[in-house]
């Protein structure tokens, strides 16, 4: 049987989308909901590196480099997923780097020093 292009994830609060060290074969982006992503400390807490929210993306690292995850990725509440296999990120990959592309360009917009400060421009 021939592998899906788009699914979809429906998870609880607090079920995993996947742990640190699993292999990654798969990135998601998030239709509803929102996700933890979380590291382990020296003592085996959970620390929570950062929440992916609405419309975000995460796991697509492992689609690139083909290696083990680097975190663990949770949901915080109930929350719906797309997930972007292996196949779709490979024959769409020029569209799929415009996406990432985007993404990142968002993340520097909402998360620069500057983001928040208006610049002024003096005339010449």
């Amino acid at each position: 049987m021939a592998e899906s292009i788009l699914d979809r994830l429906t998870l609880q609060s607090g079920d995993f989308v996947f742990k640190e060290g699993d292999k990654g074969n798969k990135a998601y982006v998030v239709q509803d909901g929102s996700i933890e992503i979380v590291v382990k400390n020296g003592e085996g807490e959970d620390v929570v590196l950062g929440m992916v929210d609405k419309g975000g993306i995460f796991g697509e690292m492992a689609l690139i480099d083909d290696q083990p995850r680097m975190a663990t990725a949770r949901a915080a509440a109930g929350t719906t997923l797309i997930v972007i296999n292996r196949t779709m990120f490979r024959v769409n990959w020029p569209s799929v780097i415009l996406l990432f592309g985007a993404y990142l360009l968002y993340l520097l917009r909402t998360s620069a020093p500057w983001s928040n400060a208006s610049l002024a421009v003096e005339p010449i």
